[in-house]
This record gives structure tokens, C-alpha cells and sequence, in this order.
């Protein structure tokens, strides 16, 4: 079931502002971008571009892993093991992307020690990290995985908080949040 869930929260600053659950496709992005670019038309200009940025990093990682996950795990796949979820939220001192999809429970440890080497660094060395990671990738067909968390964290300039939770033997639920503000 897709389920665009949008709305302006003048009353509670923890309500989301744009939330979805369901199946990603292209006109899922396409959707939820213009929703970010909608409700924050009128926020600094270096915050729109982060929360748009990040969104856009985010929404293009799930859909690239979500694929990877349903050809590895076809024999166990069901329609939950296709959805998603996204949420925007505002806080007092900014605001937070949440986005949660499935993964191979094989992926965790990689995953988890991904995370704790970007959230370790500096902003020089992040950028460093993400310049070393695209001249290793430059050419090889292996996939470029850590690359969106790094530039999610720079970006942001916060650390990725996250939780796995495991669903069977072969799949977990990932939820990343990132705090921009």
C-alpha cells in the first residue's frame, strides 16, 4: 500500500511533515522531492539544498539497494519486503530525514562498520574518504556502498544515527536518521 502522508505541523514541532510508506519507484522520488521542495520554499537557502540533497542521496540509495536486496533474497521475498518508509520531521533546531528499508541480514556487520568509520571522522576527513572511495570505484564495475552515507554525513555535518533490526535469518530492517539544521 502507498501512503503519501503530508502535512504542516504548526502545533507539535515532532509530527512529520512528509511521511511515506510503501513500494519506491521512480515516481516515489520524484513525488517526494517535489514535497520537499514545496513545503520548504521558505527556509535558508543552505538548509533547503541539504534537506533536498540528502533526500535525494537517500531515496537514491534504498532504490538502489532495495533492488540488490530482492535479487538476493528472492526465494524469500513477500510485499512487505518491498516497502519503504520516509519521513521528514521538524525539531526546535532543525529538522530530521528518516528513511528505513530492508537489507540482507548478511550486510549488518558491513553496514554498522561503515557507519562508525564515517560517523568517527572529521568533515576534512569525510571529504577525503569520499574522494579515496570514487578513485577505488572509478572504472570497476564493484558497487560504490558507503558512498551515499558519506555524503549524507557531509552534507549534514552531523553523524548518521541508525537501527538494524532483524526480520528472519536472511533479511533486517535498517533505519537511518540524519539530523539537518
Amino acid at each position: 500500500m502507498n501512503r503519501f502522508n503530508t502535512s504542516i505541523s504548526l502545533i507539535t514541532n515532532l509530527k512529520p511533515i512528509i511521511s511515506f510508506q510503501g513500494a519506491l519507484s521512480s515516481e516515489v522520488i520524484n513525488r517526494l522531492l517535489q514535497q520537499i521542495e514545496y513545503y520548504f520554499e521558505d527556509e535558508k537557502v543552505i538548509v533547503r539544498k541539504r534537506l533536498f540533497h540528502i533526500a535525494t542521496e537517500c531515496l537514491q540509495n534504498v532504490y538502489h539497494h532495495s533492488n540488490a536486496f530482492k535479487q538476493g533474497n528472492k526465494s524469500e521475498l513477500n510485499s512487505i519486503d518491498q516497502e519503504f518508509t520516509f519521513e521528514v520531521t521538524m525539531l526546535e533546531d532543525g529538522y530530521v530525514i528518516e528513511v528505513g528499508n530492508y537489507i540482507m541480514t548478511n550486510q549488518v556487520e558491513g553496514i554498522k562498520a561503515k557507519i562508525s568509520e564515517i560517523n568517527s571522522a572529521s568533515l576534512p576527513e569525510l571529504r577525503q574518504m569520499y574522494i579515496n572511495q570514487l578513485i577505488n570505484k572509478r572504472g570497476k564495475s564493484a558497487n560504490t556502498a558507503g558512498l551515499g552515507f558519506i555524503e549524507m554525513a557531509k552534507r549534514s555535518k552531523n553523524r548518521l544515527e541508525y537501527v538494524i533490526s532483524p526480520i528472519n535469518s536472511s533479511s533486517s530492517f535498517l533505519r537511518l536518521r540524519i539530523k539537518v539544521n
